[in-house]
């Protein structure tokens, strides 16, 4: 399955595997161009890391487009990235997510049709290992809810067990230099990136402050993620987690895919 689009409720939805190794040249970069047009559309900018910069960098991710069913305009998208393995185990970075204002509701969706295409290709009940990289209270305190065993989390005075430890250095391995920065960023022990998303030209990439960042509806993730980052000096909290079975999945999920608009 390289390729499947369905339809729910209101929205089409597309999932493409490793576009980057199949497709065609021609097809790769309309890809592109409908990922950096959701990008823009949402930051007023178009981004030029990774993929957006590289259609190279799309050999390794697992896309999700979604669109509207009546007008077909693309309204938001998630993009993760196959970052090899763990003990014999996929490591998957769940990466950019976009959504427009008007459509924020599909973000849990595009994540939740992503794990239900990773479960099926890893036989559903074979353990899986996510990484995420954010600064964004609200998507900081969904990744602490979808998966297990996550660090960091809201909870503060503990420390990353070694499986954390061994995936962040994977991590640093791969998807770090998709950024093609100058030198390899520092991480600190509550697994905080400094200035990552300050840029060799001097602007901020994603300019978000306390007052204007997507908060999550538990206040405790907020007040973790406004301790741990100093949003002037444009830092990222990378976490890690394990990826549910499909039992777990279709529990942590059942109330994305229900309170969804038809």
């Amino acid at each position: 399955m390289k390729k499947i689009k369905f339809n729910f409720k209101k929205y089409r939805f597309e999932i493409y595997s490793k576009p980057g190794v199949w497709m065609n040249q021609k097809d790769l970069k309309h890809l592109q161009e409908r990922l950096s047009g959701i990008a823009e559309k949402r930051l007023k900018t178009k981004p030029r890391f990774s993929f957006f910069k590289d259609v190279r960098y799309l050999n390794n991710k697992l896309v999700v487009i979604c669109a509207d069913k009546k007008t077909k305009d693309d309204c938001s998208c998630c993009v993760l990235s196959y970052l090899g393995t763990y003990r014999k185990r996929s490591v998957i970075h769940c990466g950019a997510v976009y959504s427009n204002a008007e459509n924020q509701g599909t973000m849990k969706l595009l994540y939740g049709f992503a794990g239900l295409y990773i479960m099926i290709k890893n036989l559903f009940f074979r353990k899986v290992y996510v990484t995420s990289l954010t600064h964004v209270p609200k998507i900081f305190g969904m990744f602490s809810e979808q998966f297990y065993r996550v660090y960091p989390d809201s909870r503060t005075g503990r420390e990353a067990g070694n499986f954390h430890l061994k995936i962040k250095d994977l991590f640093f391995n791969t998807y770090i230099k998709e950024w093609d920065l100058s030198e390899l960023p520092q991480i600190d022990g509550s697994f905080v990136i400094r200035g990552f998303r300050l840029q060799d030209d001097g602007t901020m990439l994603y300019p978000d402050t306390v007052e204007t960042v997507p908060r999550h509806r538990k206040v405790e993730y907020n007040t973790r993620c406004f301790n741990l980052l100093d949003y002037e000096n444009g830092d990222e909290v990378f976490q890690v987690g394990i990826f549910p079975g499909i039992f777990g999945f279709i529990m942590k999920n059942r109330r994305s895919f229900r309170h969804v608009p038809v």
